[in-house]
Order: structure tokens, then C-alpha cells, then sequence
């Protein structure tokens, strides 16, 4: 669409059209001064939050020098709305999707393999047996067990996919899945330390890698490693740390967008480790992204908040709806396996508030954060109520919408004194008209939960029309 475009029309009056008409709406412009501009009037003349989404994504081509570049404009974005002070825009915050810092093929690749080690490993071959239950909130008055992996289970898994291995490499593969203290036997791991501790691609070191989990992940590959893919794979996860140690100096909340599922256990896994590294002694600022249209994540979220309480670690979590979920039909649809989206959107309604129950109920106020972002007015009164019970103020919970939607819910949530923020896209517009296009796709989902319909209608049409749109009361 894009380049056709610019080939019929030309950049510059494309580009401009963009500007004028859907990016003024939706956008914050094409530089980090638009973005500025943008953010300190919503701060001075709202009081409201800002998170500056650089909407570079889904290379396909290992481009190192726009990933580099992307790294470093994000850090510039950071370094420029902080005045590379702690202190400057305590409202500003950051949203980073991993697949602008390292391409398509790559995220992948290395899927499969995580795919292989959490599905086609521990959930196919674990076991249930008694074990202590921690005590958090989720199913209290039934609580079930995590399940184990056995030795046993190892060597069946091992032995259908034909995968030779020594006793040593094995006992080196358990005791890389186990946690120093772990509370199982020898020969058993648990589910939280092996979603803590089993990784295809380790951040901070290669040594953690043993020859057996080599072995299994190479099998995911068709029996070989692709090293390009290796290497491409250490300068994204370079760039990421890089970007978050900045963010780290600079206190600077980083939201880390959920992408495709043919991609997103790989993002989960990165993430997981970096917070794990930087979330060790101080309050959450990585925000893992959770989307409810997937019919697995109010239990990927339980996992996540029981892992983190294990390993001692703040929690942060972002939960949105979702934002590829034509995408994702189709792909299944054409691929004949079972939508990974719920049927209906009651359903996932109903994900949406069990996640943000599940968060809230067991939220340290001291360490953990939650983005509630959300467009349905339905899933923010019943956060509210859920910060009331649970004794949470704006410190550690935050409401969320785009630029461009859901202004009156917006403003209602900061007139009644809750910490609200604007998700604010930029950067240039040749990157720009896909997000654009994208969202002009999904925001029928996103209008089908608003309950203010007309009135988006109306302020879209106007704002088209370049007529002042008043402040809702």
C-alpha cells in the first residue's frame, strides 16, 4: 500500500496526506520533537501520561543497520524527553516491540525450538503429583498442582524424537532446569523452574547452554543450528539490554509489546530474562505485554506472577485485548489447526477481567506494576473496584488507551484521579501508514467493546473535517 503509493502519488505528497488527515489523529508525527510536543501537552494541559511507541516492526531482512538505527533512536528518545535526567518527565514512558530490533525469520527460528521445549517437552511429558501450592490468589478454593518433568519423561521425550544423549548430558540438562533450592527430587523438575530456567537463546550467558539442550533445539531445526540466525540473534538481545540499561538510569518504564503467537514464546522467553536481570532489586519497569483474545494466557499470566514470586523478582505486566487477531484466524484457518483466538468476544471479555484479577489480587504494591490497557469501559470500572478491594493506588496500577480512541473514557478515568497514560506512535510516516493500516483493521474489534461508538464516530468525522473537538466533559 505504501509503496504504491509513493509510486502513484510520490513521498512527499503522500507522506503529507498521512500527516494531515489519519496520522494527526492517531499519531504523535514522524520525530521524537513531534512526539514532544505531543506528550508535554497532554502533561500541561491534562495532567496525563504519555508512552512513545516507535512503530518500527516485523522486518523481514537481517537489516543490521536499521536495527542498530532503531536502537539508537530509542535510546535518543529516552536521552531527549529526559534531558538524560532521572528526575525530567516522570510521565514519559517507552514501548519498544522486539521484532524492530531483530527480524522476522529470526523470531522464528528460534520459536520453534522454544515451542518444542515447552509444549513438545514439559507439557507433553509432565506428570501431576501432591505438592505444596503456593498460596496466591488465583483458584483458592480448589487450588490444582503444578505438573513435574521427569527423568523418565525426558528420556521418552528424547527417545521419540530420536535424539542421542549421555546419563552425563542429561543430568547436566536437569540441573540446568532446576532451581538451586528447588524443592523436587533429584531426577524431577518443577514447572515454574523450568519456565524460569529453559531457554533456545540465553540473554546474559551462553554458558548456561548444555550439549542436551542443544541437541533438542537443533532438532527443531531439522537436526543442524542455523549460526546466522545464532548471531543475529545476540546483537537484537544486545540492543534490547542496551536500550533497558538506559532505561534503567533513567527510570523510564518500558512497555514491551506481545506480537504474533508464531513469534511470542520467543519474546516471552527474552523478556522474562531480562526482567529477571534488572527486576532483582528494585520496583518492575519491564512490562511484559499479555494479550486476552488468546485462549492461553490467563494461565501463561498465573505462571508468570508464581515464577516471579519464586525467584524473587518484581512482576510487571501489561494486558491488552489483542491487535492481530485477523491475522491470526486466517493463519490457522489456512493452516488447519485449532484458532488460538476465543470464539467470541464475550469471551475474551471474560479473559480480559479474570487477567486483571488475577494481577491485582496478588500485586505487591511496593515492587509490581500493571498497565490495565484497555478501550471497554466494562473491564476498567471492574479494575477499579478490584484496586479498591485489594488497597491499590496510581503507584502501581496504570489505564491505558491509544491515541485517537476512547478519549472519553480517558478523561473520565483522570477526572476521577486514576493514573492514566496515551500510547502516542511515532516516527516516520513510511512507517507510520502500516501502523496505521493495521489499526484501521482492528479498531473494529476495539469499537465493537467501546461503548461510546457513537461518539468516536463523531469525533473521528470531525477531527477529518479539522473542526475543534471539544474537551468531553
Amino acid at each position: 500500500m505504501t509503496k504504491k503509493s509513493y509510486k502513484i502519488l510520490g513521498k512527499t505528497i503522500t507522506n503529507a496526506f498521512v500527516e494531515r488527515t489519519g496520522g494527526l489523529i492517531f499519531t504523535s508525527g514522524p520525530t521524537i520533537e513531534t512526539l514532544m510536543k505531543d506528550m508535554d501537552r497532554l502533561y500541561k494541559e491534562d495532567g496525563m501520561g504519555s508512552v512513545a511507541n516507535f512503530v518500527m516492526e516485523g522486518i523481514e531482512d537481517d537489516d543490521i543497520a536499521k536495527f542498530d538505527g532503531a536502537r539508537d533512536y530509542l535510546i535518543e528518545t529516552m536521552r531527549v524527553s529526559k534531558n538524560d535526567d532521572p528526575s525530567v518527565r516522570k510521565y514519559f514512558q517507552m514501548a519498544i516491540k522486539l521484532t524492530g530490533l531483530g527480524h522476522m525469520d529470526m523470531f522464528i527460528h528460534f520459536n520453534k525450538s522454544q515451542t518444542l521445549l515447552l509444549d513438545g517437552l514439559f507439557n507433553k511429558y509432565s506428570i501431576t503429583e501432591h505438592q505444596d501450592v503456593q498460596e496466591l490468589l488465583f483458584d483458592a478454593e480448589n487450588p490444582s498442582p503444578r505438573p513435574i518433568l521427569t527423568r523418565d519423561g525426558i528420556k521418552s521425550f528424547l527417545a521419540e524424537h530420536n535424539i542421542d544423549y549421555t546419563e552425563q548430558e542429561l543430568d547436566e540438562f536437569i540441573e540446568l532446569a532446576k532451581f538451586e533450592d528447588s524443592e523436587f527430587g533429584k531426577d524431577k523438575i518443577g514447572q515454574i523452574e523450568f519456565y524460569h530456567n529453559i531457554h533456545s537463546h540465553y540473554v546474559f550467558s551462553e554458558d548456561h547452554n548444555t550439549s542436551l539442550l542443544r541437541k533438542i533445539c537443533n532438532s527443531a531445526y531439522g537436526g543442524s543450528e542455523d549460526k546466522e540466525k545464532r548471531e543475529a540473534m545476540k546483537r537484537c538481545v544486545d540492543r534490547t539490554v542496551k536500550i533497558l540499561e538506559v532505561a534503567d538510569r533513567l527510570n523510564v518504564i518500558v512497555n514491551v509489546d506481545a506480537e504474533q503467537t508464531y513469534i511470542q514464546k520467543t519474546l516471552d522467553s527474552l523478556t522474562r530474562q531480562m526482567q529477571t536481570k534488572f527486576h532483582r532489586d528494585r520496583e518492575a519497569f519491564i512490562m511484559n505485554g499479555y494479550q486476552s483474545y488468546l485462549k492461553a494466557t490467563p494461565e501463561h499470566i498465573k505462571l508468570e506472577i508464581e515464577r516471579c514470586r519464586r525467584a524473587d523478582i518484581a512482576f510487571g505486566l501489561k494486558i491488552v485485548r489483542g491487535a492481530y487477531m485477523n491475522e491470526e484466524r486466517r493463519l490457522a484457518s489456512k493452516k488447519n489447526y485449532e484458532s488460538p483466538i476465543w470464539e467470541t468476544i464475550e469471551d475474551t471479555h471474560e479473559s480480559y477481567n479474570l487477567n486483571i484479577k488475577n494481577c491485582m489480587n496478588n500485586l505487591d504494591p511496593i515492587k509490581d506494576k500493571i498497565l490495565v490497557a484497555s478501550h471497554n469501559v466494562d473491564s476498567c470500572n471492574i479494575a477499579k473496584a478490584l484496586m479498591k478491594q485489594n488497597n491499590l493506588d496510581s503507584s502501581s496500577v496504570c489505564f491505558g488507551q491509544l491515541k485517537g480512541f476512547s478519549d472519553s473514557l480517558t478523561y473520565s478515568l483522570k477526572d476521577q484521579g486514576y493514573n492514566v497514560i496515551k500510547y502516542l506512535p511515532y516516527g516516520p510516516t513510511n512507517y507510520l501508514i502500516p501502523y496505521l493500516l493495521r489499526r484501521g483493521h482492528e479498531s473494529k474489534e476495539v469499537m465493537r467493546e467501546h461503548l461510546f461508538l457513537d461518539d468516536i464516530s463523531d469525533e473521528i468525522r470531525a477531527r477529518l473535517h479539522l473542526r475543534k473537538k471539544p474537551r468531553p466533559a
